[in-house]
């Protein structure tokens, strides 16, 4: 279970980085990691 949520948030964090690369919108991509997070921890 903790390799398979590890891997999950790593590929996030990859699919985010060559988003904010592609599109260059910072905000964005930040408001997203944000949502990534809490929806992360309020599964434990």
């Amino acid at each position: 279970m903790a390799r398979n949520r590890a891997r999950l948030g790593l590929a996030t964090v990859r699919g985010l980085l060559l988003d904010m690369l592609a599109t260059g919108d910072r905000a964005g991509v930040d408001a997203a990691m944000g949502e990534f997070f809490r929806l992360y921890y309020d599964a434990e």
